[in-house]
């Protein structure tokens, strides 16, 4: 059908179509734009919960202006100036220059901002800005909710962060503790309540042993280190789970766990 579709189209014919090969069409296009997206969607949020955007320069956005103005540009291997808690907020401070030559500095709250075709910094958007006085040597409030500020009249900027003081949280890490604890049993008793060979299950509790490592790794990574612990690197958490989903597919092999991921016949 296929060829006789694209045969008819290299000799300038309108094929046949039934209705029938129609919808199959239809189908399959809504099929491959949805499952694009899903996948695209799913892989946006692996790569921005273990920010490996931030850790490797090749993964990150075409925009680096986010970077600077979300303040994750602190976290980067060029940086790396400490963990000081999130970024809740961003100021900026602007020298902006007058048609006579003069330069004014304001300052205000960073709220959005707008790139040009070639991802160029465009516009600024203010809240709460302010604007130095010489005369009274102090910063005087401008009117109004919004100051929107092109970048053509911009001759420098300097950003300055608010953080949050990221507080321990250690309920819920015990909490965590825990339920890995539970799944560490479950690794290494669970085979052997299966009705298989001893070595299967010699072989299956060391597969799930190793895939409990590598989940508690990706897990504890979460939490702010302590102790003088080494956090993770982004190239360390993708072998953690590269050999996470490697394992759990060895396991599911050798004890049959999922049926229908079982690869034998």
């Amino acid at each position: 059908m296929v060829q006789k579709f694209y045969g008819d189209l290299g000799t300038d014919k309108l094929p046949n179509i039934s209705s029938d090969q129609l919808i199959s069409v239809l189908y399959y296009a809504v099929y491959s734009v949805a499952l694009a997206a899903v996948l695209g969607h799913f892989f946006f949020k692996i790569l921005r919960v273990l920010e490996l955007d931030i850790q490797l320069r090749a993964l990150r956005f075409i925009n680096t202006w986010h970077y600077y103005f979300r303040g994750e540009i602190l976290r980067t291997s060029e940086y790396k100036m400490g963990n000081r808690g999130r970024v809740i907020s961003t100021e900026i401070d602007l020298m902006l220059k007058n048609d006579d030559g003069k330069s004014n500095l304001f300052s205000g709250l960073l709220m959005d901002y707008r790139l040009d075709a070639s991802n160029e910094l465009d516009t600024l958007y203010l809240t709460g800005t302010t604007r130095y006085s010489q005369s009274l040597n102090a910063n005087k409030n401008i009117p109004g909710d919004i100051f929107i500020i092109p970048m053509a009249t911009v001759q420098n900027l300097n950003i300055k962060y608010n953080f949050q003081v990221r507080r321990n949280r250690p309920i819920f890490k015990y909490i965590v503790l825990a339920i890995s604890a539970v799944v560490l049993v479950f690794s290494v008793t669970y085979p052997w309540f299966i009705e298989i060979g001893i070595w299967r299950k010699i072989f299956g509790c060391l597969t799930l042993f190793i895939s409990w490592i590598s989940f508690s790794s990706l897990i504890m990574s979460f939490f702010p280190p302590s102790n003088g612990v080494v956090p993770l690197t982004a190239k360390a958490k993708i072998a953690n789970l590269i050999v996470l989903i490697v394992m759990l597919l060895v396991s599911n092999q050798i004890l049959r766990l999922i049926p229908i991921l079982y690869l034998g016949s």
